[in-house]
């Protein structure tokens, strides 16, 4: 069972969120010279232009694309911020973004494929790849069955490869780096005493003892 978390929405998460709308509303503005100076491009990179490494995870190549990668972000995202912190979520995010694009660079290298790509996908593969590999190690807060997270890992797998046009190599890439960045993870944000005091709000720290009044008997 998931214990109970803050109900107030992430920063991290929702900046990540405004960030990659806004980019998104830029770019429809703008057009195409975003996307052009920003977006995945085998021969570019080859070139020294390795930014776009990281740039090309802010665009997105439709409104269709932007939904269903910031619905993805928002649920997964909120979830594990608030139970690791912002630093090393934001850390896992980008991690991932950055070595999805990596893996797909390296796939066009060895296959002899050229494409260009764009968007959030490789980060938000990460996030949950993340989950899965805490929720595998049983971590405190992520007691999620077995059944769930074969289901999760079986969606973004097929998604990967049974929708046109997905650059699945980034999906594998930017999962797998939330995979390993998940195994460094020793405990979550609840067990960090420090990192509580710091950022829990008043009325969530009262709440918690009370509880632990009631838990002790005290009346």
């Amino acid at each position: 069972m998931v214990p109970e978390i803050s109900r107030k929405v992430s920063p991290v998460t929702l900046t990540l969120v405004i960030i990659n709308t806004v980019v998104f509303g830029l770019t429809v503005l703008l057009a195409p010279i975003p996307t052009v100076f920003g977006m995945m491009d085998y021969d570019l990179v080859s070139k020294g232009q390795v930014y776009r490494l990281f740039t090309a995870i802010f665009l997105h190549g439709g409104v269709e694309h932007i939904l269903s990668n910031m619905v993805m972000l928002y649920a997964a995202g909120d979830l594990l911020e608030k139970r690791i912190g912002h630093v090393r979520f934001a850390f896992a995010y980008l991690l991932s973004g950055i070595a999805g694009n990596a893996v797909s660079y390296l796939y066009e290298k060895v296959s002899g494929v050229r494409y260009t790509a764009v968007g959030a996908s490789g980060a938000v593969y990460g996030i949950m790849g993340v989950i899965i590999c805490l929720a595998i190690r049983k971590v405190k807060g992520f007691e999620i069955p077995k059944q769930r997270i074969l289901l999760a890992l079986f969606f973004s797998i097929y998604s990967s490869f049974a929708i046109p046009n997905i650059d699945y190599s980034a999906h594998i890439g930017g999962m797998a780096a939330g995979l390993i960045a998940g195994l460094f993870i020793k405990k979550t944000h609840r067990d960090d005493t420090v990192i509580n005091i710091l950022s829990e709000d008043r009325e969530l720290a009262e709440e918690r003892n009370l509880q632990e009044w009631k838990d002790n008997g005290i009346r």
